[in-house]
């Protein structure tokens, strides 16, 4: 048997999946479902590297923006195929990545673009 066999949304209306309206009624349906991670992960490994806009529908419990996310080494879910252990190279965090995309963790990206807003503006106050 294959695992779109066992899904949850088998029975339910395509609908419910595609359009923000019915965004929390689809998501509801995949927390029950027995094989997320495997749709999710199938969802992922069909989009590829495609752009957020040619994304569509709730898959694997996921939103098309989501799903972009996981793609780009943010927000990865425990279980998703091709995700590593790495760690932020400025405080040592462990953190989930796909790929070698990601350096730093959360919360010193903000800080990197924090520093790097304030050097901006000093050398544009300098210039004045």
């Amino acid at each position: 048997m294959r695992w779109d066999e066992k899904a949850a949304c088998k029975s339910a209306d395509t609908e419910i999946f595609f359009g923000k309206w019915f965004e929390a009624e689809a998501k509801s349906i995949c927390a029950e479902c027995p094989v997320k991670t495997l749709c999710l992960q199938a969802a992922l490994d069909m989009e590829g590297g495609e752009p957020r806009n040619l994304r569509y529908g709730v898959r694997g419990g996921k939103t098309p923006t989501e799903r972009w996310r996981i793609s780009k080494g943010h927000q990865v879910p425990p279980g998703i195929r091709g995700t590593t252990s790495r760690r932020c190279v400025k405080c040592g965090t462990l953190m989930e990545s796909v790929g070698n995309s990601r350096q730093y963790c959360d919360d010193c990206q903000a800080e990197r673009g924090r520093e790097r807003d304030r050097e901006y503006r000093a050398r544009k106050k300098a210039a004045a």
